[in-house]
């Protein structure tokens, strides 16, 4: 429905409900109300009010139906305007002066400005969030978010009730019915509140003994934007399965709410750098890091640890052979290409510095079973990466992402459509990203190909799932080419932020793709490409000793167990 309002109309509701419209007309509507009162009379002044609620009703309703105003809603600004405690104080006064004269109204608007007083701490109290989680005898339950989070906004619905109950002449014990359950609702979360203050507080205290009780070996340190989960998703099963005790420490509430879905292990929440010494005890011996984050420098001051970087993915990219891998005592790497990329781009690290302990997220990825030529309609993958934060990062091929999903649709293809987590932070590409989906939704319906594209290939199926499913990939300069190795199939890269003959050189894994001349977004060799990836496949043995150099020299069965065995000498 939204859509077809148009985009005048999305931006309506998005600053509708970002600058609090509901508590801004509810204010209009009590000034008209009384400026009428004083100059026209009561009877003028209901009607001018009704005008004003209908509007109101009105904007409600269409707000409701918008996902964008819905989103806008969640917005940090929502909550202090859903508060709008001038604006219902004007309300209070107005009920006194519109509301026939009785003991019942004077007590509904004395408890209803009690609610006012008390909102404010009780709903602070009730947003404060637990410091830690799967800590056994220790659970310190917050209120419910969906509970304190719809208290900024039932405030505001109990005051607008007791103004539409004013306007609509009902009887006094109605205004006191409204006053007792806004009171109740108030009592509950504050009850709730303070129960977990309690708690929370009794473990902040206890905090470092119960850490010394646990008897970690190691812990996991993470600290990283919203939405950045993956990063520790694909380590926590095997940290897991090394068999020893561990936890997990993060340095925001925002990744201990990702994190907390992800793991059984304890889970610590420190913000400050001073309150990380508490957490340090005799038994802990290495901390592991999934990322490069400046917080990581926090952890790395305590020399009495091994540091050991894990990092998120193997890839080409400049990211993966920035200097400051130098900080961590060991810097663990798929292969031998990892080490030879820090030399190769200046950046000199002592060999000691490395251990090469495969990908074992790569241990159920399914080998090929047949040449890619005798298969008569292939399934793709298009695994196009983001955009990077800066422009000598941006390796991705969405802006000419259409146009490859076309040529592959021409051509019989199945596709898998899973682009980087990251990748609609940019608009362009958060447009070609729907440009994309909406193709192969329409080829899906006029055809009997089963795509996979949206909900089911970027969250439902795992990357490694959409590695399985399908027989050949197109992707830019990822990880996810690294890690595809592991199935033998043949694969396409983009050559985006260089011409293609500098790209080889640039990015050595390169040499056993087909690389397609996507330089300043505009493609070039395309079909041929496509014909040698989907037919000839002339690549296989270069992917073969590609796969040895990149994931190292590990048997494939039990491939993950060399990982796990270093881990387990380092704890030793």
């Amino acid at each position: 429905m939204l859509n077809k309002l148009g985009p005048l109309a999305k931006r309506v509701a998005v600053l509708a409900s970002t600058l609090g419209i509901v508590p801004l007309v509810l204010t209009g509507g009590c000034l008209v109300a009384l400026v009428t009162l004083v100059y026209a009379g009561l009877a003028a002044a209901i009607l001018v009010n009704w005008i004003v609620w209908i509007s109101l009703l009105l904007l409600a309703g269409y707000m409701a139906v918008s996902e964008s105003a819905v989103s806008a809603l969640g917005k940090s600004m929502a909550p202090i305007w859903a508060q709008a405690l001038p604006q219902r104080v004007l309300v209070l006064v107005l009920v006194l002066i519109f509301a026939p004269a009785h003991w019942m109204t004077v007590v509904a608007v004395i408890v209803l400005g009690l609610c006012l007083c008390l909102e404010i701490p009780i709903l602070r109290l009730a947003r404060l969030r637990p410091i830690a989680a799967n800590v056994p005898g220790w659970e310190a339950t917050p209120p419910p978010k969906q509970l304190v989070d719809a208290g900024y906004w039932a405030g505001l619905a109990f005051t607008a009730l007791s103004w539409l109950a004013v306007n609509l002449s009902w009887p006094a014990w109605t205004l006191l019915a409204i006053a007792i359950v806004n009171l109740a609702f108030l009592a509950e979360v504050g009850v709730q509140a303070a129960l977990f203050i309690t708690k929370r507080t009794r473990l902040e205290r206890r905090l470092p003994k119960i850490i010394a009780e646990l008897a970690p070996q190691f812990v996991l340190h993470w600290h990283a934007p919203a939405g950045t989960a993956y990063q520790v998703k694909m380590w926590l099963p095997y940290l897991d399965r090394i068999g020893v005790p561990y936890f997990v420490l993060v340095r925001s509430i925002g990744n201990f709410e990702e994190v907390s879905t992800l793991t059984k292990a304890p889970i610590i929440v420190i913000d400050g750098l001073e309150a990380l010494d508490d957490i340090i005890c005799d038994s802990l011996k290495v901390a592991f890091y999934v990322n490069t984050a400046t917080r990581n420098d926090h952890m790395l001051r305590f020399t009495q640890l091994k540091h050991i970087q894990l990092n998120h993915g193997d890839s080409d990219k400049a990211a993966s052979f920035n200097p400051v891998f130098r900080a961590y005592d060991k810097n663990f790497v798929a292969g031998q290409a990892a080490v030879d990329r820090f030399a190769a781009n200046g950046v000199w690290m002592p060999r000691e510095m490395f251990e090469i302990v495969g990908r074992p997220q790569v241990e159920d990825v399914t080998q090929a079973v047949k040449p890619i030529g005798e298969i008569s309609a292939p399934t793709v993958l298009y695994a196009p990466t983001w955009s990077g934060y800066y422009a000598d990062s941006d390796y991705s091929s969405l802006p000419a992402g259409v146009e490859i999903v076309d040529a592959l649709i021409a051509r019989g293809c199945t596709v898998i459509f899973r682009p980087h987590p990251y990748s609609r932070r940019k608009a362009a590409n958060a447009k070609a990203c729907d440009a994309i989906i909406a193709r192969l939704r329409a080829d899906a319906h006029a055809s009997d190909r089963v795509h996979i594209f949206g909900e089911e290939a970027e969250r439902t199926w795992s990357v490694f799932d959409c590695f399985n499913a399908s027989d050949a990939m197109i992707s830019d300069v990822s990880s996810v080419v690294n890690d595809y190795l592991f199935s033998e199939k043949p694969f396409a890269m983009t050559a985006v932020s260089v011409p293609v003959m500098e790209f080889i050189e640039e990015f050595p894994i390169a040499k056993a793709s087909y690389v397609i001349d996507c330089h300043k977004g505009k493609l070039k060799g395309l079909d041929d490409a496509l014909d040698t990836l989907l037919k000839t496949d002339p690549f296989h043995d270069q992917r073969l000793e590609a796969r040895r150099y990149y994931l190292g020299e590990i048997p494939t069965q039990g491939y993950s167990d060399h990982f796990l065995a270093v881990c387990r000498e380092l704890l030793a």
